[in-house]
C-alpha cells in the first residue's frame, strides 16, 4: 500500500504545505475606482476569409445529401480576362455547385463568377 502511495505522489510522511499556500490572499489596496475606470480593449476574433472556391465547396458539400457524392466536389477558381471563374466537377455535383453559389453569392467579391 505504501508503494502506492509513494508511486501516485503521497509519501509514508505527508510534504507540509508551502507558507505562500496557507497565507490567505490580501486584496490589493489599490481604489475601485482605478480599476474599474481602466480601459478594456476589446478583440474580436474574427477568421481569415476563405477563398472563394472554397467557400463555394464547402457549402455545395454541406447541400449534397449523397455522402460519396459530397466527398467528391471539387471546385477550382481560374482567372480569366480579369476575372475569377469557378468551375467545379464532377458534373452530376452541378446543381450543388450552383445552389452553393448562390447561396454564397452575396460574401463573394464582385469578380468571382461561376463558369
Amino acid at each position: 500500500m505504501q508503494k502506492l502511495r509513494r508511486f501516485f505522489g503521497g509519501g509514508v510522511k505527508q510534504k507540509e504545505a508551502s507558507p505562500a499556500m496557507t497565507e490567505p490572499v490580501m486584496p490589493s489596496s489599490a481604489p475601485a475606482e482605478t480599476v474599474a475606470a481602466a480601459p478594456v480593449a476589446e478583440v474580436e476574433q474574427v477568421a481569415p476569409p476563405m477563398p472563394p472556391e472554397q467557400m463555394v465547396q464547402e457549402q455545395a458539400r454541406f447541400l449534397c445529401s449523397d455522402v460519396w457524392l459530397a466527398n467528391r466536389i471539387t471546385v477550382k477558381a481560374e482567372a480569366r480576362d480579369g476575372k475569377t471563374y469557378l468551375s467545379g466537377s464532377p458534373a452530376e455535383a452541378a446543381p450543388y455547385i450552383r445552389a452553393a453559389y448562390q447561396a454564397k453569392k452575396d460574401k463573394l467579391p464582385d469578380d468571382v463568377l461561376l463558369s
